[in-house]
């Protein structure tokens, strides 16, 4: 597996995480370990609801014009010398550059970073387990799923436009969501499958569940 760790992924996470769930799945989580990793490909189904299918999951468009400029080998973008070079000066009018981004089927386990009981409802929940310990969470789960996975990356999501100028700062499209989708406050950790199209996968790690308990709220 890729040389990351379950703190360097979460160590600028200070409180608890949040998964909601429905209760059947979450007694499982808290009494045994048992978790669910979602893939990409069934975050885009057109089944699920609008609150939690998104067909554009794991998408992106990254683009610039260039209306009429000359370039040298030295003088080429910083942000297109992945996509042209030039010989010699050459002059550039009327170019449109286009990068579309599509992240390979991956593995997702998606939290909260607070608790919003609307929200919650809003997905089509009626639980909430807290995950108290993130960083000894998400280890447990790295190690379990270590012989299977390549690399894992995790962090917030930013919800903006997927589509967006080739002049700023790269970002995985896998961490991309329209910001209808904001209220959610997800955060998420990203397992790359050594398999090619990998199915969403139940896996029991006893481990995680001294990480986690039930969270209790007005209405419960």
């Amino acid at each position: 597996m890729a040389n990351v760790t379950a703190h360097q992924l979460f160590l600028r996470q200070q409180g608890p995480l949040f998964k909601y769930m429905q209760k059947c799945w979450a007694d499982r989580l808290v009494h045994y370990g048992e978790i669910r990793l979602t893939t990409l490909a069934e975050c885009r189904l057109a089944e699920l609801s609008t609150d939690i299918g998104d067909p554009s999951e794991g998408t992106a468009d990254r683009m610039d014009y260039i209306d009429e400029e000359v370039w040298t080998p030295e003088t080429v973008p910083a942000h297109l010398r992945h996509l042209i070079s030039v010989a010699g000066p050459a002059r550039m009018k009327g170019l449109v550059f286009e990068e579309m981004a599509d992240v390979t089927n991956v593995w997702l386990y998606c939290t909260s970073d607070r608790f919003d009981a609307w929200a919650m409802r809003r997905m089509g929940y009626d639980a909430c387990v807290r995950i108290n310990h993130p960083a000894a969470f998400y280890s447990a789960i790295l190690e379990g799923l270590a012989p299977n996975i390549s690399e894992a990356s995790g962090g917030p999501i930013e919800y903006r436009s997927r589509m967006h100028s080739l002049r700023v700062r790269r970002q995985s499209a896998a961490y991309i969501k329209e910001p209808p989708f904001a209220y959610q406050n997800e955060i998420r950790i990203v397992l790359s499958p050594r398999v090619e199209s990998p199915q969403p996968l139940l896996i029991s790690i006893p481990a995680v569940s001294g990480c986690v308990d039930y969270l209790k709220w007005n209405g419960c």
